[in-house]
Formats: C-alpha cells, sequence, structure tokens
C-alpha cells in the first residue's frame, strides 16, 4: 500500500484481503500464513484506531449520486447510493478528531453542486467561494448537540438523485481548487480529495435519445487530459469512451467523437493531471481493463491515439484535440499522478466492497501522511501549524509520520530559532533539492538552525540534493534510530557551534561524508553504523574539540574517519573498524600523523581498551598498562598507529542461535547488525526458509518477503531489530545465527493501539511483566507450534528471551522501553 503507486482491484470475496493490501500464499509445510491466522483478530480493533492517532487531515469528497446509483443494488439490497454514503461515513471513523472535513460535492442538472451543511443548501462552482453557508467542518466540535462527524453524517444523507448529468471532471475540480483554497488555511492538516464515479453520461436527462452535443457538456472547466500545472487551454474537440444506455445494464459503451455543438465541447479547462494535492479516485462498475493503461483504442483518420499518454496528432484542428481514454483509465491516472504518486486508484465491480476501499482509504491517510514541506521559524509556529503537544519536557511538540518531498523547495523540515522541546519522528523526508541558499535553504532533508531541545527520532532521511540532516548553530539535541540514506553531500552535517549533541544509533549510508563534524564541541556520536560513504566521519578544521566519538561501526568506507590537524582532544574508542581503504587519518597538511604525534585520544586507557581494527596483524600474549606482563588481556600487545591498546575482536559482539523448527516460526533480532538485508541476516539458513511476513501496525498492512519471487515484488528487502518476523522453514533440525552487536543502551520501540507484532532487542530474559510494565499491554501471544494457528497467550510471569517475536496488544498508542 504506503507508497506504492497503481490501481486496486477489489471483490466481495477478498473484502479482508482489500483492508490488508496483500496476499500471500501458504509455505510448503502447508499450515495457514499468519495473514490467515490473524484477520479476525487484527480487525477487531480496525475501527477503534482512529481516536488514538494525532495526525490531521483536510478531506474533501466528490460523491456519484446520478441516477445509475440508485437504479442498481449490492448484495443486501442496498442501492450503490445508500452503500456509497456507508462508506464515506467508515471513512470518517478512521480520522481523527482535530481532522477537518471541508466539503462534499455532488451533480445536479448540468453543473456539479456543492454542499454547505445539514441546514444550507447547496451551491455550485460559480459562486462556492464566496457563498458558503457552512464553516469548514472538526470531527471533534460540538454543532449543537452532536459532533462534527455527526454533522457530517447528516449531510451525506441529504444527498439525492438529482436529474442530468454526471458532471465528474468539473466536480473533482470544483472539489480540489477548494482544497488547495483551504490547505494554506490548515497547514498542519494533510489535504485529500477522494472520488467515487460509476462513469460519466451521454445524455443530458432522462430522455432516451444519445443527445451528442452534450457528452462533453459537464466539462466545462476541468478535463482529464491535461496537466495543472499547464494552466487553462482551450479545446474544440474531444474523443473518449462514453456510456450510451445508463438505465439498462449491463452498461454498452462505444468511443464517440464530440464535436462543438452549441458550444459543449469549446471551452477553456484546466488539467486534472499531476495535481499537486493527493486525490483518490474509485471507479465502480466501470468497463475495467487490467491495468487500467492498456484498453483497446481505436485510430482516428489524421491521427494516431496512444492510451497511456492520451494525445491526439491531428494537425488539422486548431486549437488542439485531445483524447482521455476510458472513464476509467481518466480516473486511474489522475489518481496515479497526483500528490507526488501517494494516492491509489480503487476499483470495484459491485458497491459491496466499498467500506472497505474507503476504510483502507482512512488508514492510509492516517499513516503516514503526505505533507508540504514545513518551515517553523520560531517557538510560535509548532501550535501556528496545529502540531499537538505544549513545548515542554513532558509535552513536547509532536511532528510525527510525514512523508515529505522537498523537490523544489530546499527543505523538507526546517527549524530555527527554537528552544521549545519537539520530537519530530518517523517521518519520511527526501529529495530536498532546488533552492540552496545558505543558510535558511540547505536543500537538506531536516534543518535545525539555531535549535535546542528538539529530538530527532526513526526517521528515514534520504535522496536529498545536499545534506540529510543539517545541524547550525544547534546544541542540546538528540538525534537517534534515524536511518540516512543517498544524500548526496553530508548524512549528517553538524556545524558551527552546535555543541552538546547526541547522535547515537542511526544507521548512516552511502553519501559522501557519513557524519561531518565541523568547528563543534562536546557532542556525543555513539553506536552508529556508518557503512558505504567515502569519509565515514569527517572532523573539519577548525576547532573540533572534546568530541566523544565511540561504540560505531565504520564498514567499507574509504576513509573509516578523518581529522584535521586543528580538531584535537577528541576521545575515539570501542569502534570497530572493518573494511575501510583507509582505516583512520590524522591530517596535519603535510601527511597522516604517527602514534607519538597524536592530538587525539584514541583509546579509553588500559583495560577499557581502544578501538577493534579488521587489518591489525598484532598478537596477544601479553597484558598490562606496558602490555609487558604475561596473559592475554583481549588487547594487542602493540599499537595500532594511534591507538596504544587496540582491542583483539569487535567490541560488543556476539552470536546468538535461534533453533527453528519446520513450519512458521515467529523471531527477532536480539543484535544490531552490520547489514541489514534479508539475505545476509538470514545467511545461516540459506535454501531453509521460503517466506517471511510482518506487519506493519501504523498502516494495518501485512508486508511479505518470498525467497521465489523476482525482488522487485517483495515489500521490503531489509529486517528490523525492532520487529518480529514470521518465517516459514521448509526443513527440520535448523539454526539460525544471529551476527551482531549487543545493545549497550536501552531501545524505544513505538506501540499503535491495537495489535503489534514487535522484536525483543535484548540479550536478557525478563518477565512479561517486568519488561512490559507501564505500557498498558493487556495481552501478548508468542509462537507455539502444537497451538493452533501457532500461538498460545501468555501471562506475566512468563520469561520473554533473546530471538523471539511477540504480539502485544494495547490499548491505547504508548512506548515500549526494552
Amino acid at each position: 500500500m504506503g507508497s506504492r503507486r497503481g490501481y486496486k482491484v477489489v471483490g466481495v470475496a477478498v473484502a479482508i484481503i482489500v483492508i490488508l493490501s496483500i496476499s500471500i500464499p501458504v509455505g510448503n509445510s502447508g499450515v495457514a500464513s499468519p495473514l490467515q491466522q490473524y484477520d479476525d483478530v487484527l480487525n477487531q480493533d480496525y475501527r477503534k484506531k482512529s481516536s488514538n492517532y494525532t495526525q490531521s487531515v483536510l478531506i474533501s469528497f466528490v460523491l456519484d449520486d446520478s441516477r445509475s446509483m440508485v437504479t442498481r443494488y449490492n448484495s443486501s439490497g442496498d442501492t450503490w447510493l445508500d452503500t456509497a454514503k456507508d462508506a464515506v461515513k467508515a471513512l470518517l471513523d478512521q480520522l481523527s478528531d482535530e481532522s477537518i472535513c471541508l466539503s462534499i460535492w455532488d451533480f445536479s442538472g448540468n453543473s456539479e453542486r456543492r454542499w454547505s451543511g445539514p441546514n444550507g443548501t447547496p451551491i455550485s462552482s460559480t459562486d462556492y467561494l464566496t457563498n458558503i453557508i457552512r464553516d469548514p467542518v472538526r470531527l471533534g466540535d460540538d454543532y449543537g448537540g452532536f459532533d462534527g462527524r455527526q454533522a457530517i453524517r447528516n449531510e451525506i444523507e441529504l444527498l439525492d438523485n438529482p436529474p442530468g448529468q454526471t458532471c465528474i471532471w468539473d466536480a473533482i475540480g470544483g472539489a480540489y481548487e477548494d482544497l488547495k483554497f483551504y490547505s494554506s488555511m490548515y497547514p498542519g492538516h494533510k489535504p485529500a480529495l477522494v472520488v467515487l464515479s460509476d462513469g460519466p453520461d451521454a445524455q443530458a436527462s432522462d430522455a432516451s435519445a444519445i443527445q451528442m452535443q452534450k457528452i462533453e457538456a459537464c466539462s466545462d472547466y476541468w478535463c482529464p487530459w491535461d496537466d495543472e500545472a499547464n494552466g487553462t487551454i482551450n479545446y474544440t474537440m474531444h474523443r473518449g469512451k462514453y456510456t450510451l444506455d445508463l438505465w439498462d445494464p449491463p452498461m454498452s459503451t462505444t468511443w464517440l467523437e464530440a464535436l462543438n455543438h452549441g458550444g459543449a465541447v469549446d471551452f477553456d479547462r484546466t488539467g486534472l493531471l499531476n495535481a499537486q494535492l493527493p486525490i483518490y479516485t474509485v471507479g465502480l462498475g466501470l468497463e475495467h481493463h487490467l491495468p487500467p493503461s492498456e484498453p483497446a483504442t481505436p485510430i482516428w483518420p489524421g491521427e494516431v491515439l496512444d492510451n497511456f499518454f492520451a494525445l491526439c496528432t491531428d494537425t488539422t484542428v486548431t486549437p488542439p484535440c485531445k483524447e482521455s481514454g476510458t472513464h476509467e483509465y481518466n480516473l486511474w491516472r489522475i489518481a496515479n499522478t497526483s500528490g507526488s504518486g501517494d494516492a491509489n486508484y480503487y476499483y470495484t465491480g459491485t458497491s459491496d466492497a466499498l467500506i472497505h476501499i474507503y476504510e483502507e482509504i482512512g488508514i492510509k491517510l492516517m499513516s503516514q501522511l503526505s505533507h508540504l514541506p514545513i518551515r517553523i521559524n520560531s517557538n510560535a509556529d509548532f501550535a501556528a501549524y496545529g502540531f499537538p503537544g505544549n513545548g515542554t519536557a513532558g509535552n513536547p511538540w509532536l511532528i510525527e509520520n510525514y512523508e515529505i518531498n522537498g523537490s523544489g523547495y530546499g527543505y523538507c523540515i526546517y527549524i530555527g530559532n527554537t528552544t521549545d522541546e519537539f520530537v519530530v519522528r518517523e517521518c519520511y523526508l527526501h529529495d530536498a533539492s532546488g533552492c540552496y541558499q545558505p543558510p535558511y535553504f540547505q536543500d537538506s532533508g531536516l534543518t535545525l538552525y539555531c535549535v535546542q531541545n528538539g529530538t530527532i527520532d526513526q526517521n528515514n532521511i534520504s535522496l536529498n540534493d545536499k545534506n540529510g540532516l543539517h545541524l547550525r548553530y544547534s546544541s542540546y539535541n538528540t538525534i537517534t534510530n534515524n536511518s540516512l540514506n543517498y544524500n548526496s553531500w553530508e548524512n549528517i552535517m553538524v556545524r558551527w557551534n552546535s555543541d552538546n549533541n547526541t547522535i547515537k544509533n542511526n544507521r548512516v549510508t552511502s553519501s559522501c561524508y557519513g557524519i561531518f563534524i565541523n568547528d563543534c564541541c562536546d557532542n556525543l556520536i555513539t553506536s552508529n553504523v556508518v557503512l558505504f560513504n567515502i569519509y565515514g566521519i569527517f572532523m573539519d578544521e577548525p576547532n573540533s574539540i572534546k568530541n566523544i566519538i565511540k561504540k560505531n561501526i565504520m564498514s567499507n568506507n574509504e576513509y573509516g574517519i578523518f581529522i584535521y590537524a586543528s580538531s584535537t582532544n577528541n576521545l575515539i574508542y570501542h569502534n570497530n573498524f572493518i573494511n575501510n581503504t583507509r582505516q583512520a587519518i590524522e591530517w596535519c597538511g603535510n601527511g597522516t600523523k604517527s602514534f607519538q604525534e597524536a592530538l587525539n585520544q584514541w583509546d579509553d586507557g588500559y583495560p577499557s581498551g581502544g578501538n577493534y581494527w579488521d587489518d591489525y596483524i598484532g598478537t596477544d600474549s601479553q597484558s598490562g598498562p606496558g602490555q609487558n606482563e604475561p596473559g592475554s588481556d583481549g588487547i594487542g600487545d602493540t599499537p595500532y598507529w594511534l591507538d596504544e591498546y587496540p582491542l583483539m575482536s569487535p567490541f560488543n559482539y556476539t552470536e546468538y542461535d535461534i533453533p527453528l523448527q519446520q513450519g512458521w516460526n515467529l523471531i527477532s533480532l536480539p543484535a544490531r547488525q552490520l547489514n541489514e538485508s534479508v539475505d545476509s541476516v538470514l545467511e545461516s539458513i540459506d535454501g531453509k526458509w521460503d517466506c517471511i511476513q510482518t506487519y506493519d501496525s501504523t498502516t494495518s498492512t501485512w508486508k511479505t518477503h518470498n525467497s521465489h519471487r523476482p525482488p522487485s515484488l517483495n515489500d521490503y528487502t531489509e529486517m528490523n531489530h525492532l520487529k518480529a518476523y514470521w518465517i516459514n522453514i521448509t526443513e527440520s533440525g535448523v539454526t539460525l545465527i544471529i551476527k551482531g552487536d549487543r545493545f549497550d543502551s536501552a531501545l524505544t520501540i513505538p506501540l499503535y493501539a491495537g495489535w503489534n507484532l514487535v522484536g525483543y532487542p535484548s540479550l536478557n530474559t525478563k518477565t512479561v511483566a517486568n519488561a512490559l510494565g507501564g505500557t498498558g499491554a493487556d495481552h501478548v501471544m508468542v509462537c507455539d507450534t502444537s497451538k493452533p494457528y501457532n500461538i498460545k497467550e501468555v501471562g506475566p510471569s512468563y520469561l520473554m528471551k533473546p530471538g523471539e517475536g511477540y504480539w502485544m496488544h494495547v490499548p491505547f498508542d504508548t512506548v515500549w522501553t526494552v
């Protein structure tokens, strides 16, 4: 689901599969997959999760209420329109109380109309911005005895079956313009438009005769065949596939040409493609193709039509004509190109599955929200955006779970001149580019400028044009548990008096500079994995002093650490240097330093020791501060360049065996992996498994990795120590060997209201009561292959063990500290 672009096909028989977005095969053992095991359990909480979300949505609806929607029925005997109304209500139930319903659009006569509330009257698109009877409705507010959610329910019930045409494109355009107008007033809300259509009408009224001049009468201002960014263009012709008889199913369709009969086609129109805000579309009972981009297209005289690009090459017509393909194709590409690919097109042949589709859209909106770049210039701006919190240590401002594309803005999130406590958590910040004007626009995923008291936790910051994370004049911040990859210059830049920051437990890969320190003091850089950069850690001049660099893994970089001469008195110890071209350099302008000339301390003294260097060739037969006493002590007898006490084995390294039975097993990773790819983690059991599954509680979706699939069809390629995984083992007597670093400090795992499939990243055993104290967890399940469905519930005295995975149920969102 998530960021995957495309469409979804939904039917009655697969309603539950729709909610979870994937269909997973049964493994070789014949045991039902976890997806099949837990659908019923998980969906007990499906409709209860919205009240625990902190995200807010600004939403509008376009709902087809034309005659065909009241002449067709679902399997329960309800009209398609009644089912569509229930589907909209189901989506509203997924949204937080802070979410806002802006407007509902339908059709009346030969135009679209915007509803203005249960006590108001619908108004047409010609004056909707100046004649709105009601304000946007906040779902949790009181509206005279009932909340906003019920107010919108009441408004939906008033939708009727007006005579006239299905003015779908103008309705989408009007609702979209409406949404853009208000989105600037609610910058902390994720905007979204949700559209339902069962097809366009070729008739102007209930008359049986086809009225050719009216084919495009409901596309007076908006069209599905051009980009929004191209502005308004005049068209005199339009060709497409239209329904000839809506009143007597099954519908018949044909390709028709609309000319300028009575002004029906000659209009200035704006395109709906590549819309800036996301538009979710639902096709109901349409002519359906797999995929929607590949229906057969006709050849008109003098032109070649291509349904994917939807271009008409007839040069005899001025102004130009365009062809929009089937109705499904139009809906599909409007969704597929909108909001940077964030939205989806959904198809169902009947209305039975509409409720499940709309619930899925609601959950998608309430998970990782696509958001325009966020710019905070003072403490007051946190409240102006509507972020939850109050800026105190006990209730920090919370920016959570956004997907932000910074292309053209030069940033995804910029925070400047703040001292309030805040948290940026679980965001995907990518592609910041197009505006490099330091210091305020850095082409960086996240910029902190003159900031204190910030926490940056569990984000993915990748593919930005300059920096992933940029700190300038910013101190006393905590940067933890983030993944920073493929940022062109620096993954993490700490610059100019950015002191006393903690950079911990981050994964920093594939950039020019992994972590860049420039003119900063007293920072703690610990427990990070720094891989495949040119410079793993780079300390630039002048005066980067008294920083502590410990317990990091520097591997497969061109330079593990590079330090300029004016960066002095830094403490570097208990790091693992593995397979770097040059492990470490202190540069003084005319060459590297020798052991006697070192300006930084490369060990923690005796017996704590220094660092592990995988190319160290010394021996360990002596001990003591001078390494001149008999007996080994795990420290090399001779220095490694600047390190007086090199370690003989990797610091914190461990191996842990997990016995596995044939069939499904529930596992987690008790140690930090140097390489988190599925193939690397499972190297010890290569060829002895066929399927891995994990559950994402933020989106209520299952994700799978199948060894027999092409890599592009798998949902994930890496295994995370915070998650648990169901793995299907194909033979008996299998042991998984987990190799990696021990976790030397507490880790936090977010738990979301309902069921969570989580790992246990620890080498210690604890009872459920001791391990989960304070989380509110009321049910814990473990794997037991002797039980039906391979699970059993355990009590507070059960000992949680390394390598096990767990189902945990909590009644509210919380954080588990392991």
